[in-house]
């Protein structure tokens, strides 16, 4: 069992939690609201909230990850398993020297060995029985769906959250887990356990968020809901990956997850290498201005204009469609990568 940061922790030892960077949430943000979210963002309580983690159910843990991800076919994660690689390793790739070493640690402390492994870590903790019953309340961190009645913008990013929350409380959505745990994570009062949480939540809801339907439409669950058929080439070349059932139909969610990002490239770590490669000193410094609700924003809007822009519930997407939203996804995974690893120096900087 793993410890979970809770603010009660704060509160019962006196310890300072650390910056908040509320500041960086964006000046379209009501002010107010974005800082009493982000000092709220927290996992729930569980019975064994305060339980010390031994290595070896990490590793175990590990293993389970990587059957899990080897023998199964795709599932409904953002980007899929290559996808959040690809982020990770581009991340990876930007980090400040001393910011790595610090990475590198916190990895070793969650039984990960490497940032890529590790990036799919708060999927497959969804479908672990054990982890399940420790980390289920995740699930609604990997989102930010829009109802028709919250259209997009800024100021319904918070309303939206409150939407997905079965609480009914402001932890529902993908952008306060991130600030949430990034205070963590740069809080030099935090222990091992929950930074290494931290560290790995992080890097999967910052790829998560980048992916325009984790900001779409809570009718169709972010596309979910609306089934289409692959082009036959397509359909062909991408049936090893599918179940029975997606041969024939397969989500317009799963097709951004998982089919854009395969066509990208025959592996997904030539594919981070090239688009890392790829990227500019100017794209850098105008992706990293941004804030992470500018990414919630952008994405919803990618998801009005492009994802959903075609594709019918119960008819095959085009061939065109495939190929015109490849340069898009591809896009989308160098800002994540890029904008992962700008959090990460800047949380782990003095910490």
């Amino acid at each position: 069992m793993y410890a979970l940061w809770r603010p009660e922790r704060w509160e019962s030892t006196g310890q300072d939690p650390g910056p908040r960077h509320t500041d960086r949430l964006g000046s379209h943000c009501d002010p107010a609201e974005v800082l009493r979210v982000t000092r709220t963002v927290a996992a729930p309580k569980t019975a064994n909230a305060d339980m010390v983690p031994t290595q070896m159910p990490r590793i175990v843990f590990s293993l389970t990850v990587f059957a899990f991800f080897l023998f199964i076919p795709m599932r409904a994660h953002a980007w899929g398993f290559n996808g959040h690689r690809i982020v990770a390793k581009i991340a990876y790739e930007r980090l400040e020297p001393g910011v790595r070493t610090k990475v590198d640690r916190l990895l070793g402390s969650a039984g990960e060995v490497s940032l890529p492994a590790a990036s799919v870590w708060a999927d497959a903790a969804l479908y672990d029985h054990d982890e399940k019953e420790i980390y289920g309340f995740s699930k609604k961190f990997h989102y930010v769906n829009f109802s028709d009645e919250l259209p997009v913008r800024y100021d319904n990013i918070a309303p939206a959250c409150v939407t997905n929350s079965a609480q009914g409380d402001l932890n529902g959505c993908a952008l306060f887990a991130i600030e949430g745990y990034r205070s963590v994570l740069e809080s030099t009062g935090a222990d091992e356990v929950a930074r290494w949480e931290a560290l790995l939540f992080i890097t999967h809801y910052v790829g998560d968020i980048h992916q325009p339907l984790h900001a779409g439409r809570a009718a169709d669950r972010g596309g979910n809901l609306i089934m289409v058929s692959l082009p036959g080439p397509l359909a062909t070349r991408y049936a090893r990956l599918l179940d029975k059932k997606e041969r024939k139909w397969i989500s317009l969610h799963k097709v951004w997850d998982n089919i854009l990002v395969e066509q990208l490239g025959e592996g997904w770590e030539s594919t981070a290498e090239r688009l890392n490669d790829e990227i500019t000193d100017e794209e850098v410094e105008l992706w990293t201005k941004s804030s992470s609700a500018d990414w919630v924003i952008e994405s919803a809007r990618l998801a009005e204009t492009q994802a959903y822009r075609g594709p019918v519930d119960g008819r095959k997407i085009r061939a065109s469609y495939v190929s015109s939203n490849e340069r898009r996804a591809e896009q989308r995974l160098k800002m994540a990568g890029v904008r992962l690893a700008d959090m990460l120096n800047r949380a782990l900087a003095d910490s």
